[in-house]
């Protein structure tokens, strides 16, 4: 494990240099961008497929199923980047919001809510009044904190209703994923797959963060390929890599 865990950092290392320096090469950067998107959205669908490979029974198995949906809203989600880098490689191009491309990133959240789901479902737990407390708390602060701090200037930039109601749906679907995930750490803290649902909620939470800034960028034309706010989807498809990786050494 410990060479998985240095393999990220090495990756995130470079990864943030690479935006730091992108002065240096801006005229590659797009190509670069893109690259690294398929690339880090791919890995975590191979390490989908891994998993789903190990864990698999039948179809008619709930486990089964649980991995097939991940693997499922991953590759939508990667075919989400694959029409979004058809639209941003052309130089001087800028990609339209709403797109295509929001399509699959949209119909990539009905299989991984199912997996977090059926997953959630599928083992017997209960909270003590201590760990619901805590629970409660950090759900609420996290959306309290998102609906003043994100909310506000998304709505202030966008001028098509079509956009602002996108970018909110954006907001909530993100927001309830990030909730599932932290109702699993919270969980599963102390046991095998603990520090797996860490890194899927980690991976949530930037994926989150990401979405909003990217609606409030692009709404305001302030988005372009090599935007620093692309790492924080790099960092999210190397989390869910390393969950994903980290969950069958655990389980």
């Amino acid at each position: 494990m410990k060479s998985a865990y240095l393999a990220s950092l090495v990756v995130g290392v470079i990864l943030s240099l690479a935006y730091i320096f992108q002065a240096n090469y801006s005229s590659l950067m797009s190509l670069i961008s893109n690259a690294l998107f398929l690339f880090l959205s791919g890995a975590a669908v191979s390490s989908a497929t891994v998993a789903l490979k190990k864990y698999w029974k039948n179809l008619g198995d709930r486990y089964s199923q649980i991995w097939l949906f991940f693997t499922t809203g991953l590759l939508l989600w990667l075919i989400s980047k694959i029409v979004w880098s058809a639209y941003s490689m052309p130089p001087n191009t800028t990609p339209p919001f709403p797109s295509f491309a929001d399509a699959f990133w949209l119909a990539g959240y009905v299989p991984i809510f199912a997996a977090l789901h059926y997953y959630l479902r599928s083992f017997g737990f209960s909270f003590s009044r201590i760990r619901y407390s805590a629970f409660a708390t950090i759900i609420s602060l996290v959306l309290l904190g998102c609906f003043i701090l994100l909310v506000p200037p998304v709505v202030a930039a966008n001028e098509k209703g079509t956009a602002v109601l996108l970018s909110l749906v954006y907001l909530g679907l993100d927001l309830s994923l990030l909730s599932m995930s932290i109702h699993g750490l919270f969980v599963f803290f102390n046991g095998r797959i603990g520090v797996a649902w860490a890194f899927v909620s980690s991976a949530l939470f930037l994926n989150a963060v990401g979405d909003i800034l990217f609606s409030y960028a692009a709404q305001t034309n302030t988005y372009y390929s090599g935007h620093s706010l692309e790492l924080l989807f790099h960092f999210s498809y190397i989390f869910c890599t390393l969950a994903f990786y980290m969950h069958m050494k655990e389980l």
